[in-house]
């Protein structure tokens, strides 16, 4: 006997069904959770390049161009952009949607450190990763002052608010944004380079070798 002759013969039976199904399908719908930021992994990838000293147009050129062509190649690439900057460039791979990122990651790997043998010596090793919302900071925090130094300032706050935050509970990870590091910049004179027949690599090298602190072994009695 089929349902519908059931339902036929016995309509009091089929509206107690209908009426079951409405009623707790209703009551399931309202408890369905619902998540603001479900834990996905975007079907995006990126790659960051630097090269010190490199233009723009150099990036582009012999960087950007060298690591797209090999990308293209990937299957499931449904679009490869590129941001070139001064010594840096950034790379960013969208996959389809069914396509497995892990194993897409791998793909990437595979085919960067093939074109890297196309790549300028100078470039620094590539940087790939996924985009992940939950990798993104929930909170900024900016300092400022009217009688600190910026200097003083970036000290301070590297070196007593960083650590104090990094020992709060719940606190994943710590990121300094608009922090710059100390350098040391150095003028040259081109009339001192021509008295002693040098070059500014000369000077660069110089500063390199000088300032490099290698191990120094040890003494065995």
């Amino acid at each position: 006997m089929s349902l519908s002759e059931i339902s036929i013969r016995k309509p009091v039976f089929a509206w107690m069904l209908m009426s079951a199904l409405i009623i707790f399908g209703g009551i399931s719908f309202s408890r369905l959770g619902v998540s603001q930021l479900p834990d996905v992994d975007f079907p995006i990838l990126t790659v960051n390049l630097s090269l010190q000293g490199a233009a723009p147009e150099v990036m582009e050129t012999d960087v950007v161009d060298v690591v797209e062509n090999s990308l293209m190649t990937i299957q499931g690439v449904k679009k490869v952009s590129s941001t070139s900057r001064n010594s840096a460039a950034t790379v960013t791979v969208e996959l389809d949607l069914g396509r497995d990122i892990d194993l897409a990651l791998q793909d990437v790997q595979a085919k960067v450190a093939e074109a890297q043998k196309k790549l300028p010596k100078d470039v620094d090793p590539p940087v790939i990763s996924k985009t992940n919302p939950d990798d993104q900071p929930i909170l900024w925090i900016s300092a400022s002052s009217d009688t600190m130094p910026t200097r003083d300032l970036m000290t301070w706050v590297r070196d007593y608010l960083a650590p104090n935050f990094s020992t709060t509970q719940d606190v994943g990870d710590i990121n300094l944004g608009g922090y710059v590091d100390p350098n040391l910049r150095v003028w040259v004179s081109d009339k001192a380079l021509s008295k002693y027949q040098l070059t500014v690599v000369d000077v660069i090298s110089a500063i390199q070798n000088e300032h490099a602190e290698p191990p120094a072994g040890w003494i065995a009695d």
